[in-house]
């Protein structure tokens, strides 16, 4: 698992402390954070290092503290959370010591005998905490490039391996930036390998050498701690370890290395291998958007599974309610809503409505669908918005009397008048039913309305490995395709498995010269506003809308993490689960 047990930092005797002088402003910070024993903050100074390095954290990562004397900490990827034990205070620091002598030597060192007095014993504590919370954040950014080594068949030498490099890179920075991390880093290189003396002899590792652990990590076998506080101390002895041979004989790979060589390269995965990056433009959120109503409807899979469980709901009294965005010529976001009501003459009524998304305290104002089928069931696939408050949505219908046959259907709500469609014929396709549909992905012309079926859309550009086309738009010269990065891909976790899910690139495709342009996008699930195009970042598109000015609007959904702080005054704060409204625009 992703377990770093709080190592015990010993020192002889009181040292005389170097100049401040040369220091940065992350040092400086982190030194006043271990000062007052805020391990947030020592989080969030680290976590800042490692983005100064070009690397990607997720922009919800929160600090989850614990007691001081808890021994396990880790890193939990579906919540983006490090659980982390507090720093010490001074009048906690002996017995903050003593624990971890109790786990790991059966308590043969004594603190008192290894620290002048409580200030030195919590100085050291507190850069031991500092240490733990580097090695999470390794674990999160394994994690996030999904480079996590497999632990399938209980080694963790490896995964705990490349946690330790990435707190050696970020160590190896703050000793270079400021001289009182390099003398304590120093006196932490020398009190662990007598702390590792103090391991009982069965219980003990002695790794071979640097290049031994770094070329081949799975031969060196080290498991989780488990329950029995016996099997800490091999845990413990490994980490003790991995961290002398890290810094042994030579300075530990830097953050900008390990940056280069091992996590930037997963990047190269997305969709469009060849696609260049296209002029700069700039991201910016607007508004935070009405919620889409929670639908019963599994709209694009199977029709007897959607219609039988849409079935339920109504027989319980539940509506059946579904929506989707649409935005209007002038970028305006839209609300178009669907519900089928339960009547007591054992059928059912249907309502459209169309409200301003950006709109969240108006309630909505719903229509009968006139021609409604009773006998029928569905939910809304994309909606698109027109001129003078005309809207379409194009609905994906089961029969009750036959769930497995299905249509789709235009539902058309104009000026308050709601009409139901005739069955929508797809060409080509040998089935009444989409691949994909995609949020606003269709275009109206006096011959019909064409639909951007994403599930069959041939673009030569992309690759075998992109993981989801979603959303198109059209433009007049070209054809707007946002497709989910493969970067979330299955890895291992003691056995289990876990994803870390890719987000949106928005990609243009020209319609003359056929060329392939990344619009923005980082491949990362963020929502980031910005003009650099590798730190921008798209979560989950539900409509996408070129304008008249040249830039793009879009409707996001904030399905995997909660919206970063702003970079540009005025952009709300977003949770997980909300939706925006954000744009794109040509930079000059």
């Amino acid at each position: 698992m992703r377990f770093a047990l709080a190592l015990l930092l010993l020192a002889s005797g009181a040292a005389a402390q170097p100049s401040p002088e040369a220091s940065t402003p992350d040092s400086r910070r982190l030194w006043r954070a271990m000062q007052t024993a805020d391990i947030a903050e020592a989080g969030a100074v680290l976590a800042d290092v490692i983005r100064d390095a070009g690397l990607d954290l997720p922009d919800d990562l929160r600090w989850r503290t614990q007691r001081f004397d808890q021994p396990f900490n880790l890193y939990v990827p579906p919540e983006h959370v490090v659980a982390i034990s507090d720093i010490p205070t001074e009048a906690q620091a002996l017995a903050y010591w003593s624990t971890w002598s109790a786990l790991l030597t059966r308590g043969a060192w004594d603190p008192q005998e290894h620290f002048a007095g409580a200030p030195e014993a919590a100085q050291m504590a507190a850069f031991n905490q500092v240490v733990l919370a580097a090695h999470e954040l390794g674990h999160a950014l394994a994690y996030r490039y999904t480079v996590n080594p497999r632990t399938d068949d209980g080694n963790v030498n490896c995964q705990e391996l490349l946690a330790d490099r990435v707190a050696a890179g970020i160590l190896d920075r703050l000793a270079r930036d400021d001289a009182r991390f390099a003398d304590l880093r120093q006196r932490y290189l020398r009190v662990t390998a007598t702390l590792n003396a103090g391991v009982p002899q069965p219980l003990r590792y002695a790794m071979p050498s640097r290049e031994a652990l770094l070329s081949n990590c799975r031969e060196i076998v080290v498991q989780n701690p488990t329950a029995d506080p016996a099997s800490l101390m091999p845990y413990a002895s490994a980490f003790f370890e991995r961290h002398r041979l890290l810094y042994a004989d030579a300075p530990p790979e830097p953050l900008a290395s390990l940056a280069a060589t091992l996590f930037r390269p997963q990047l190269r995965t997305l969709g469009a291998d060849e696609a260049r990056t296209g002029a700069p433009v700039e991201v910016r959120t607007l508004a935070v958007l009405r919620d889409a109503p929670e639908t019963a409807w599994y709209g694009g899979r199977d029709l007897g599974e959607s219609a039988s469980f849409a079935q339920q709901m109504m027989s319980s009294g539940l509506p059946v309610a579904s929506g989707a965005y649409a935005l209007d010529p002038e970028g305006q976001p839209w609300l178009v809503s669907l519900q089928f009501l339960p009547n007591i003459f054992d059928t059912t009524v249907a309502q459209v409505s169309a409200q301003r998304a950006d709109d969240t305290d108006t309630p909505p104002k719903w229509r009968l669908l006139a021609g409604y089928n009773p006998k029928m069931l569905g939910g809304v696939e994309t909606a698109l918005a027109f001129g003078d408050s005309v809207f379409v949505a194009l609905v994906q219908f089961a029969s009750l009397e036959e769930p497995h046959a299905g249509a789709y259907r235009l539902v058309r709500l104009a000026r308050g008048e709601a009409t139901w469609g005739p069955d929508l014929r797809l060409t080509p396709g040998e089935e009444h039913r989409l691949h994909h549909v995609p949020g606003g992905a269709a275009l109206a012309t006096p011959s019909g309305l064409h639909i951007v079926d994403l599930g069959v859309l041939a673009l030569g550009a992309f690759n075998e490995d992109s993981a989801a086309l979603e959303v198109a738009a059209f433009a007049p010269e070209a054809l707007y395709v946002a497709d989910r990065s493969a970067l979330g891909v299955q890895v291992y976790d003691a056995g289990r498995m876990s994803v870390e899910p890719g987000g949106t690139v928005l990609y243009r495709f020209g319609y003359a010269d056929e060329t392939a342009e990344r619009v923005t996008g980082s491949g990362f699930a963020s929502t980031r506003d910005g003009r650099d195009p590798d730190r921008a970042a798209l979560q989950t598109l539900l409509a996408a809308r070129p304008l008249a000015d040249g830039s793009l609007a879009i409707v996001e959904h904030l399905e995997f993490e909660a919206m970063a702080p702003a970079h540009t005054e005025g952009t709300p704060a977003a949770p997980k689960g909300a939706t925006v409204l954000r744009t794109i625009r040509p930079v000059e």
